[in-house]
């Protein structure tokens, strides 16, 4: 991986040789709280304990991607102004005249415009959408009320977050790497640090709505992560998730963190910052709030610290799983 103060480079593997995934928190979360009927999460809230490494989740099974086809097929312009990054596409044929754009500002970059489209064909969205749910079923999902699902999770899982959030990542992965694969392209052209690079990434998650899920519409109350860009909205977890693929494949150590005290969820990156960090396993991350559209790189609400009950959830990494 990239050097925390180095330029970010193209690696020969992109991926890191860990993925970390949010941990459950009580019942009433925004983000995916789990019911306490049923599901061992909540007796282990008071074992004190630490969360252990999941068994990995399955990889999904190979499949030739199914673009949409139109013809002509030219590469639309995000509109507004700024640094054009152009049309990510997942299949690259896919139609982009559809393509979901974005445009957002990196206070800390000069120039500090970007833009970008994300096509990801209705196949595709299709089979995201379907393997998400396929899952809940395979588990016995059930939305309880506001926030709370029950479920009966994997015995290999020793935290029954980690196997859904292992499962939405091995299946998004591919499908959000042309993205990845475009902002690559332009830290590399402009010899951005991998602080820098983290920003741009951390601005463009946050430039996505926020959506909060209260009823059964997405299961586990999470959206995976393809369909967050594609549908231009996510939850706190949901959007961290996009986030921790996205900065994995810039090869940026990162991770994802939650509180149980205070519903909430968002990143850790293993970045110099001006703001706030936290040290996990002798290094330090600067939080990267997903939720807000304003917030830098190291911000953190001062309440969010009152509990600091924020913990880490290792699952499998994609080149073990692999």
């Amino acid at each position: 991986m990239a050097g925390v103060n180095d330029p970010v480079r193209a690696p020969a593997n992109p991926w890191l040789s860990t993925v970390v995934a949010a941990m459950v928190w009580a019942s009433g979360s925004d983000c995916g709280g789990v019911a306490c009927d049923g599901c061992p999460c909540c007796a282990d809230a008071s074992s004190n304990h630490a969360p252990s490494v999941s068994a990995s989740a399955p990889a999904p099974a190979p499949h030739a991607p199914v673009p949409d086809v139109c013809h002509p097929n030219p590469e639309p312009v995000p509109p507004g102004k700024g640094v054009n990054l152009g049309v990510a596409a997942y299949p690259p044929e896919t139609c982009m005249r559809d393509a979901a754009m974005f445009t957002w500002q990196v206070p800390t970059l000069d120039p500090r415009g970007y833009r970008m489209g994300y096509a990801l064909s209705s196949a595709e969205a299709a089979a995201s959408r379907e393997a998400h749910r396929s899952y809940a079923t395979e588990r016995g999902a059930r939305w309880v009320s506001k926030n709370q699902w029950s479920w009966s999770p994997d015995p290999a899982c020793h935290d029954p977050w980690q196997c859904v959030y292992e499962a939405l990542a091995l299946r998004n992965r591919d499908l959000v790497q042309p993205m990845t694969d475009r902002i690559r392209e332009r830290a590399l052209s402009a010899h951005l640090t991998t602080t820098q690079a983290a920003a741009l990434v951390l601005r463009f998650v946050q430039t996505i709505p926020y959506e909060r899920f209260v009823d059964a519409a997405e299961p586990f109350g999470i959206r995976p992560p393809a369909l967050v860009a594609r549908q231009k909205g996510g939850d706190c977890d949901s959007k961290a998730l996009l986030g921790l693929l996205l900065l994995q494949g810039l090869g940026i150590d990162s991770v994802l963190i939650v509180s149980a005290a205070h519903a909430h969820a968002m990143l850790g990156i293993a970045v110099p910052s001006a703001g706030r960090s936290f040290t996990y396993r002798g290094r330090k991350y600067a939080y990267g709030e997903c939720a807000s559209d304003t917030a830098p790189l190291g911000y953190l609400e001062p309440e969010f610290l009152r509990p600091n009950d924020w913990q880490v959830v290792e699952i499998a990494s994609p080149a073990s799983a692999r």
